[in-house]
């Protein structure tokens, strides 16, 4: 069973996180699937131009009622560490709508994230480098014998695995060449692998020459030190601060590769950690607009509200879902916040906290309030006589709720 530390709940923005047992296949997002398509449509009839413009219109329709109803998920599931988690690697392993097309495709990939959150990096390597989504969104479906595409290798490398700066550009293309033959099949976006058109020349791969396929590409950069730390990496930018501390980075990773790269342990150490405790207290990130607007709905029990509503707001304050800038997805950090976001920001929350009904929130006193709002004391001086619904407005005003 993995748990989070006490106060860390405010870290994720969620506010009744408790523990994570292993959450069952059957209790993940359930999108309503005739909404999604995962099929390839069929070539075009005389009418072209009109059919065209039907499957756009049909592709939008369908991608606003995913988000719809990935959202409602979020503000309803009972498991929410283990969809923080998925949500931290639907970051990592970045998809963009506007590539892939057919929402079906990103469902399917996000409850692959969801299987796979706290089980091995190993598999879940080896289910997204052969996922429908990210095959097509970063060419691996076109890519073949006669001409092999680079650009998942060098995401896998960059972004992935490694990080930049600890790979050659002759490991790129002996990657690229490895993981040739794997297909999307229309027209219900099966994954196939054809032999025939895999490329088996050897080729060099971190010094060492030989064949080379999708399984002994993963072993090779699971091999690779630098792999753990970069993981590590990310979760610390994700979770505890913009810079990760070099010896305790050192120190989970080698946890993770003892653990033969089992991700359970490696979230428990980095949730145990002192250090990440001290770094929490500092509150030094920046709530994504998701975090924000799914922790105020959950922390303050606002029940009516328009999902579609929600969707557009996080759009305002700058993350539409699955529609990050580019393949790194989105920086986080300061970047959240500009002039025109951060205006969002505070004119949605102060329409949230209108429907507040402070006699649901079960809280005994105002500085209970506080402690389980606030990730850190407020910057403003707060009125000790103030009713619960005037806190609450200066609460969420404060800079300091911006921050996790």
């Amino acid at each position: 069973m993995l748990h989070a530390p006490e106060g860390f709940a405010n870290r994720l923005s969620f506010s009744d996180v408790k523990a994570l047992s292993s959450v069952p296949y059957a209790m993940q997002w359930q999108a309503t699937s005739p909404l999604l398509s995962d099929t390839h449509p069929l070539p075009l009839s005389s009418t072209q131009a009109l059919r065209r413009r039907q499957l756009r219109l049909q592709q939008i329709t369908e991608l606003k009622k995913l988000r719809e109803s990935w959202l409602s998920h979020l503000l309803a599931s009972s498991a929410l560490l283990h969809e923080r988690l998925t949500l931290f690697w639907s970051g990592f392993f970045t998809c963009e709508a506007s590539r892939v097309k057919l929402s079906g495709l990103l469902y399917r990939q996000y409850r692959l994230l969801h299987l796979h959150a706290t089980g091995n990096f190993r598999d879940l390597l080896m289910a997204i480098s052969t996922d429908a989504a990210m095959l097509r969104y970063l060419d691996g479906a076109t890519s073949r014998k006669q001409q092999p595409n680079e650009n998942y290798a060098r995401e896998l490398l960059e972004l992935f695995t490694l990080g930049e700066g600890h790979y050659t550009e002759q490991d790129i293309k002996t990657i690229a060449r490895a993981l040739t033959g794997w297909r999307v099949l229309k027209p219900d976006s099966r994954v196939e692998f054809r032999a025939i058109q895999h490329d088996d020349t050897p080729g060099m791969l971190f010094g060492r020459k030989r064949s080379w396929d999708l399984p002994s590409v993963i072993d090779a950069l699971l091999a690779q030190p630098r792999l753990a730390e970069h993981v590590v990496e990310r979760m610390w930018r994700e979770f505890v601060s913009f810079h990760p501390d070099p010896v305790e980075v050192r120190r989970l990773a080698a946890i993770f590769r003892d653990a033969n790269y089992e991700l359970e342990p490696l979230w428990q150490a980095l949730f145990d950690s002192p250090v990440m405790e001290r770094e929490v207290k500092k509150a030094s990130l920046i709530k994504s607009p998701i975090e924000l607007v799914i922790g105020t709905m959950r922390q303050f029990r606002l029940q009516a509200f328009d999902v579609g509503a929600l969707v557009q707001a996080t759009s305002r304050m700058g993350q539409t879902w699955f529609a990050p800038p580019n393949v790194k997805g989105w920086p986080g950090g300061n970047a959240w916040v500009d002039g025109q976001t951060l205006v969002a920001r505070q004119r949605w929350l102060q329409g949230a906290v209108a429907a507040v009904r402070p006699e649901q929130l079960r809280y005994a006193t105002n500085a209970d309030l506080i402690r389980a709002v606030m990730p850190r004391e407020p910057v403003q001086r707060l009125p000790a006589s103030a009713e619960a619904h005037e806190l609450i407005e200066l609460l969420v005003q404060d800079p300091v709720y911006q921050l996790k």
